[in-house]
């Protein structure tokens, strides 16, 4: 069970939560939220009504492909097996490996 210490003037009140399964909510209001819902949650995941610290990233390689953003990372695998990671960058395609 998480629980999380609110300051209240000067002393402090602990309240436990066991239940996120109603995950981020924005749209809401936050006084309108339900019991498993937050209206903040950050590099948190969820699952199995449990939150834990959401992992990292690796770098996947030094390759440099320019400017301009990556419109995808996909993985391809051919009917013998190789498997090949592609990734669109602008108008092109790249073979990573």
């Amino acid at each position: 069970m998480a629980q999380i210490k609110i300051p209240h003037t000067s002393t402090h009140r602990e309240i436990g939560f066991d239940d996120f399964s109603g995950g981020l909510n924005w749209k809401d209001s936050p006084s309108l939220l339900g019991k498993t819902q937050s209206p903040m949650l950050q590099n948190v995941r969820i699952r199995d009504k449990t939150i834990s610290k959401r992992p990292g990233y690796a770098k996947l390689c030094d390759l440099t492909l320019g400017t301009g953003k990556i419109n995808g990372l996909f993985q391809y695998k051919k009917a013998d097996g190789t498997e090949y990671t592609l990734i669109a960058h602008g108008t092109k395609l790249f073979k990573l490996n």
